[in-house]
Formats: structure tokens, sequence, C-alpha cells
């Protein structure tokens, strides 16, 4: 609503008019820096107060907010949530895949919430009434840890950035419980699935280094969009897509995968497991090579990500560290494991691999 300068009236304090009608309403009407400001404030009332005291909280006020101009503040306080993801969105690209899944959960559960309101309006009463609704809903604790991390980088963003004054996701954390299970008989379990993989796919390495990678410890994404660019068989290394390529965050290639990968035919670039349908992306459904492998092995629990869980549990049996194994699983930072410890994923796969393969093929 536009502002009417005829219903206020001067108090004897520059750039500040009270309301003619409502004696706690007050106009502020300033510059800075040659542009125009106005703003509507309404104070509380308080019965003891004489108008000095009104005067003197009104000058604070108004210095706070000329402050917060200058500051840069309010040079964005027009913004909307949805405006302030899609530029820090655009301004923080990770992935493809974890771009597109991001943008996903927040047009899900947050864009019909609080996707136009104001940044500088949302509290943090707003993001946990949002939390405990999907809590309502049913939805696990790793979804709304997920909708949370989505979210929250976006609001230290806008902080960072002087777009709000305070972030309001800030002390707001998703408790997830501990899901993970030791799988007993961990490194026989290795070796089983090791042997299957070896005999299911002895005669198609494309399934071969595919299940070998997973039982390397790569996520299956990882696997999906591993290019052949990303492979250095000179030096026996590759990189994970959406890591920076530096001297931390490459990992070893085995002998048992690198040997499976040279029998596919390796290409100057484009997907490792192309789709045979859509040429130029990656293969999306290996469901029935899981099942053939699963039958073959006589493992009813076995699924990809269950490679993940028998090879962590294998090397935690013969004593491997933690530190390595964050590195191995590919943790993007070492608090997974042990806050303190700094991550070097190719040392970590290297000796990872070795002990790996002492479990599979012992001498």
């Amino acid at each position: 609503m536009a502002i009417n300068s005829k219903e206020f009236k001067s108090i004897g304090l520059a750039n500040i008019k009270q309301h003619k009608k409502d004696k706690l309403k007050f106009l502020f009407d300033f510059r800075v820096n040659g542009k125009r400001y106005r703003k509507v404030v309404t104070l509380q009332e308080r019965p003891n107060w004489s108008l000095r005291e009104y005067k003197k909280e009104l000058v604070s006020m108004l210095n706070q907010y000329r402050e917060d101009i200058l500051s840069g503040y309010k040079l964005n306080e027009t913004l909307s949530v949805d405006d302030v993801f899609e530029l820090y969105v655009k301004n923080n690209p990770v992935s493809e895949n974890w771009d597109n899944k991001r943008r996903r959960i927040y047009n899900l559960y947050l864009k019909n919430e609080i996707g136009r309101k104001k940044i500088g309006k949302v509290k943090e009463i707003d993001l946990l009434q949002i939390l405990t609704a999907l809590k309502d809903k049913g939805l696990k604790s790793t979804t709304r840890k997920r909708v949370l991390d989505v979210i929250k980088p976006v609001f230290k963003f806008a902080h960072r950035n002087k777009i709000i004054k305070e972030n309001p996701a800030e002390n707001i954390n998703v408790k997830v419980k501990d899901t993970k299970k030791m799988v007993t008989n961990a490194g026989e379990k290795l070796k089983k699935v090791y042997t299957g993989i070896m005999e299911v796919f002895a005669d198609d390495p494309f399934y071969r280094a595919l299940f070998l990678f997973a039982l390397t410890g790569r996520r299956k994404s990882e696997i999906l969009n591993l290019k052949w660019e990303h492979i250095d068989f000179e030096n026996n290394y590759y990189w994970i897509a959406d890591t920076k390529p530096n001297e931390n965050q490459r990992y070893d290639l085995p002998p048992i995968i690198k040997l499976a990968l040279l029998e596919l035919g390796p290409k100057a670039s484009g997907y490792v497991f192309e789709s045979p349908v859509k040429k130029g992306k990656p293969i999306n459904k290996i469901d029935r090579q899981v099942d053939k492998l699963k039958e073959h092995i006589k493992m009813p629990e076995f699924h990809m990500h269950y490679c993940r869980n028998i090879l962590t549990s294998a090397l935690l049996e013969k004593g491997v560290s933690t530190s390595i194994l964050s590195g191995v699983l590919g943790h993007k930072n070492a608090t997974t494991i042990n806050k303190y410890v700094s991550i070097n994923y190719h040392a970590s796969t290297q000796k990872a691999n070795q002990e790996m393969l002492e479990i599979i093929e012992p001498k």
C-alpha cells in the first residue's frame, strides 16, 4: 500500500513524523546517498512511557534502519525465497545430478510453503513448522534432513551476502536415526559377492566393471555417471564427477576393475556405462542384473548399496581405520566418521583396495 505522507505530522524530529490519528504509527522519511527511503513503523504501546521516551526509541530505530541500508541489507529486502534459491543454485553448482535433485526437493517440499515469501520475513518457526508437518505426514527423518540440507545453505548464502540480517535455519537440525548395521561374516560375504560377479558376468565386462565399482564402495549414482575422461589408466586412478579434481579427491583404480574396463574398450569421452537405448546418456535400469546376481549368490538381502555395507564391515574386521573408511565411502567431509580427520580419497582407496584383494583373493 502506498504511503500517504499527508496523514502524518511533524513531532520535532528530523526524518520522523507521527500519524495524525494513530498515535503509535510513525513515518521514517530520509535519504541515503541521494536515494529516498520511506518506512512506516508501529510502536508497542507502553502506558508508562512519555512522548520523549517514544522519540528516543524512534531515533534508535531510524539509525538502525539507516545502518542496515548502508550495510547493504535493505537493498535486497524485496527478494523472495524463490529468488534467492535460484541465485544460490546458479552460483553454487555441484553436479548435474545433485542440482536436479535439490531442485526437485525444493519444489516438492518448500516452494509452496515459503517460496513466495520475502526471505527476510522467514523465521525459524516457519522452517520448524515445515519439518514438523513433514514428520506428521510420516516422512522419515532422512527425508526431512534432506529437505533441511537443501534450504539451509540457501539461508547461509543469503546471510553471507547481506540479503538477510539473521539466518533462521542456523540452529535447526534433524537427527537421523542410525540405521546402519554391521554385516556379520562380512569377509565371507564380500568374497561370495566378488566370486558371483566374476562368474555371472565372466563374458560381460560392462556389468562386471559396474558391480566391481559397487563392491569397492562407489555409490550407484557415482558409477552410472562415471565418464571415460575421468579415468587415468596410466596412473591407475579416476575422478568422481561432482568432486573437484585435486590431489585429495581422486580414487584408486584397482586391477580387477581396470582389466574389465580395458576389456570393455576405453573411449576418449562419454559415459562408461552408456545406455544401449539412449545414446549419450548413462544406463539407468540395472534391476535385472541385480536380481540375476542376487539369485546366483543366494543372498536375498543383496542390493547395490549393500556392497558398501559389506565392504565397510569387512574392512573393519581387518582393523582398517575409520579415517580410511571415510575416504573409501567418499564422504564429503570427515565428520561422518571423525570430524578431526582430513580425508585423502586416493590414499584411502589404495589401502582399502589392497585389503579387499587380500580378502577376496588370498595368497
